[in-house]
């Protein structure tokens, strides 16, 4: 029976074999580190250009303004430039008071807002938007005997000197003097220097339409000696207080109860005025 010879390599092509092997190998293992490199870029890559939720000004925002939802937005910015703190929640700006001037496309840190206005803000941070702090001069007897604190509601009402019209019966004098109501529930922001505190973030009841006051706080003292108030109006009625004090015999303020503000149409009073 035949019997088969075993193959015998000459050892150079042996050597051959085991090179290959090895280059097969290393190739093996370049492949995997590549494909382990490229995972690797890929979520980097992700991470870099990715975005995160921040709250944005739309609008430029000074020192001291309350924060409202017209002023801010929740916008996507990429992750290389989003600011380290920045807020990613509305709720925890609007409300709130900018503690330095915030520009427009800024992103809105808790470093910029507080719950309180800066404290080198005073007046211009306590009037609300759309009114202005309109001085009244008074005396004791015109501002309600001295008792007036800054967070009251009063009415303003002017004496002026006019010519008889009839109105009064039986009044041959040549003048008369009309007695009307000029301004009805109007805030006193200040009493001489002594001015009111602006309400906490967010705090609504403070604000609410049904209070006395917007602010007022329990340190206030009474200024009898006090010979200017200063009022929150509109700019329309800041004109009409001003021609007021500028025509009228004397102006007076009459306190409001707490928690009235109901206007009421209120006829003037004329009576005879002798010369």
């Amino acid at each position: 029976m035949a019997r088969m010879q075993g193959l015998a390599l000459p050892s150079g092509n042996r050597g051959l074999l085991i090179i290959a092997a090895l280059a097969g190998l290393a190739a093996a293992v370049l492949f995997v580190v590549a494909v382990n490199n490229n995972g690797s870029s890929t979520r980097t890559t992700s991470s870099v250009t990715g975005s995160g939720n921040a709250v944005v000004a739309v609008k430029d925002i000074t020192a001291g303004n309350k924060i409202e939802a017209t002023m801010v937005e929740i916008k996507s910015v990429p992750n290389d430039l989003f600011v380290a703190g920045a807020i990613n929640d509305i709720t925890k700006v609007v409300g709130q008071y900018a503690a330095n001037d915030i520009r427009v496309g800024e992103q809105i840190t808790g470093t910029r807002v507080g719950s309180l206005p800066p404290p080198n803000c005073g007046l211009a941070c306590v009037v609300s938007r759309g009114s202005y702090g309109s001085g009244l001069q008074v005396k004791e007897v015109t501002a309600v005997g001295g008792l007036l604190y800054a967070g009251n509601r009063v009415d303003v009402i002017g004496s002026f000197k006019m010519a008889n019209d009839g109105s009064v019966p039986g009044c041959q004098e040549r003048f008369i003097l009309r007695t009307q109501t000029i301004l009805q529930n109007v805030e006193v922001l200040s009493v001489a220097q002594q001015t009111l505190k602006p309400p906490a973030a967010n705090n609504t009841a403070a604000a609410d339409a049904n209070s006395n006051t917007s602010g007022q706080t329990s340190d206030l003292t009474q200024q009898p000696g006090a010979a200017t108030i200063t009022l929150s109006l509109g700019l329309e009625d800041s004109e009409r207080l001003y021609g007021a004090q500028g025509t009228a015999r004397t102006v007076w303020t009459s306190v409001r109860p707490a928690g009235d503000n109901e206007i009421r149409d209120v006829p003037p009073v004329n009576a005879c005025l002798p010369e």
